[in-house]
């Protein structure tokens, strides 16, 4: 079994991966991490951003460097320095469940260790994700004020669904 299939059911919830490339179509935001698809890939996948684009999509490139697909698709770019990317997710994650903007449904049916209630027998206290981003496991919130430049709402109020 590869990664793919054995990371999929817990990604995702199913065991089946992704939709079909015309439901990207419906797609109202893409955020592309450290993802340069211009310069790099070639076909299908640049044709359907292009309609996406057409279509209203917003796209949020995260990237050191001004690519060719920020000047083509960023509707927003954020030039992290390097290594900083788990900061920003860390903020980006801290306002999406401080806020409430989770699917709460979702990750009470599909994730282990969100918080302390879904947390595997023995695991020691504070091992969540939301004890981390809290700061009750080393005392440090990781709120976007820990940072620069507050970036943590880009796409905080999309869910995987885009309702």
């Amino acid at each position: 079994m590869g990664n793919t299939a054995a990371a999929t059911p817990y990604t995702y919830g199913t065991a089946a991966s992704g939709s079909s490339l015309d439901t990207l179509l419906e797609t109202k935001l893409v955020i592309l991490w450290g993802h340069n698809p211009t310069e790099t890939i070639f076909g299908h996948t640049n044709y359907f951003f292009q309609k996406m684009k057409q279509n209203g999509t917003r796209f949020i490139v995260v990237d050191p460097r001004y690519s060719d697909t920020v000047a083509s698709l960023a509707d927003q770019w954020i030039p992290l320095l390097p290594t900083t990317d788990n900061a920003l997710m860390d903020a980006m994650m801290y306002v999406i469940i401080s806020e409430n903007l989770h699917d709460r449904a979702f990750i009470e049916r599909y994730a282990i260790g969100f918080d302390e209630g879904s947390m595997p027998e023995g695991v020691p206290a504070n091992e969540s994700l939301v004890a981390y981003l809290t700061g009750a496991k080393d005392g440090v919130v990781k709120s976007p004020r820990v940072g620069g430049k507050d970036h943590s709402r880009a796409g905080a109020n999309h869910s995987p669904t885009g309702a």
